[in-house]
């Protein structure tokens, strides 16, 4: 049995409430109205919350080195896969607490009425099934990127948040870099007037394969495929479109995109790996952006422009971003429009913004904040996804009422 087929049957066999693949608009609707109050954690004076990773895969590393680093506050008391080799390699990373270890996630939340809260850091087309089920069992969860693939399981697992009263934080942490914050902040307050465009891009060198024989990773990797791993749109963009769709501030309402396999020495890879997408906001403002996994030079800054400023933004941890202010209009024939340049200093990141994520995500648990971002707020970044993918195959504008 292959990998792939393996990490599905973990899910498929779980908990009864996640069976099914979601929950009709009108049926979403309906236990949106029934939104239970939060579920707080409440937490003994050195007590720690009981955190279980479900899913020991390559992106888990992270999260246990962000519980590792924040040892005071957080134990890892279980780690979940369906693969014991990988539980036993990534037990040996774990330096807050002794975890126990399932290859099976429903008997997993069955015996852990310890655990507070879960980490999905599964494939993402087990996202919605993972999530729903751990909520369902009465846990917090932070989920990796992007949340789910489609507007239909996103939706889900909103409804069983509310239902259940418990948290969904979702892991696109850029949101929590001190200089996004910073520069947000700014943004909404009107650093540069009413947001007209922006311009983003995520073009890394980013091709990586878990097997050295392509044929053996085609099959094993599911980032190799479009149906599970979702493209560059969903593998590095969403990281990106999410922070544009917070400083933007707006909804998207039409999407329109082109995309492929474009480098064929990217071997057996199905999944795109480059896009150019274009988003139109209900505010009137625009987006493009631009991605690709075989860049072989360092991204260059993201911009926004208004209405009275432009604004040239560095990556997460720049510790600066320059605003521009020009004459948009002079008269005929004059030359040497008058230009100003002031530069914003940002705070300096101390962790990387996926250890940052874990110290917000203590706080929502304890409702002493909400989930950031929560699944509502990562809602646009999935819908402009799904929708690049419909624009490249239908090749048209897509607007987001059609989204599901």
């Amino acid at each position: 049995m292959t990998d792939k087929l393996s990490r599905r049957a973990f899910l498929e066999h779980g908990l009864a409430v996640s069976a099914g693949i979601g929950l009709t608009s009108a049926a979403t609707a309906a236990a949106a109205q029934e939104k239970a109050p939060l579920k707080v954690v409440r937490l003994d004076k050195n007590e720690k919350l009981r955190l279980a990773i479900l899913g020991c895969g390559n992106r888990s590393p992270a999260h246990i080195g962000a519980a590792n680093r924040y040892a005071d506050d957080y134990e890892i008391v279980a780690l979940c896969d369906v693969l014991p080799e990988k539980l036993e390699e990534k037990k040996k990373l774990v330096t807050t607490g002794e975890p126990r270890l399932y290859t099976d996630y429903e008997k997993m939340l069955a015996e852990g009425d310890d655990i507070h809260a879960v980490a999905v850091v599964l494939p993402n087309t087990l996202h919605r099934d993972g999530t729903v089920a751990s909520l369902e069992a009465g846990k917090h969860v932070l989920c990796e990127k992007p949340l789910t693939l489609t507007l239909g399981e996103t939706r889900d697992i909103i409804a069983a948040s509310d239902r259940t009263g418990r948290v969904v934080q979702v892991g696109t942490q850029s949101r929590h870099a001190p200089g996004y914050q910073v520069l947000a902040q700014k943004i909404h307050d009107g650093l540069i007037g009413e947001v007209l465009y922006g311009w983003a891009q995520t073009f890394r060198n980013d091709w990586i394969k878990l097997y050295p024989n392509p044929e053996e990773d085609s099959r094993k990797n599911w980032r190799m495929k479009q149906s599970e791993g979702g493209s560059v749109v969903y593998e590095m963009g969403i990281h990106t479109i999410d922070v544009f769709n917070w400083l933007i501030n707006s909804h998207p309402v039409e999407i329109t995109a082109l995309g492929g396999t474009h480098n064929k020495k990217l071997e057996k890879r199905d999944s795109w790996d480059h896009a150019s997408v274009v988003v139109r906001y209900d505010n009137g403002a625009l987006l493009t952006y631009g991605g690709n996994l075989y860049a072989g030079a360092n991204p260059g800054p993201d911009f926004l422009y208004g209405d009275e400023r432009t604004i040239e933004i560095g990556g997460r941890g720049a510790r600066e971003a320059t605003v521009y202010r020009q004459d948009y209009w002079r008269p005929y024939g004059q030359t040497g429009a008058r230009t100003e340049k002031e530069v914003v200093e940002l705070p300096p990141m101390e962790a990387d913004p996926s250890i940052l994520q874990y110290a917000h995500f203590l706080k929502a648990v304890q409702g002493e904040a909400p989930p950031f971002p929560s699944a509502r707020d990562h809602m646009p970044a999935v819908l402009i996804a799904r929708a690049s993918q419909l624009s490249q195959a239908e090749g048209r504008h897509i607007k987001a009422s059609e989204v599901s």
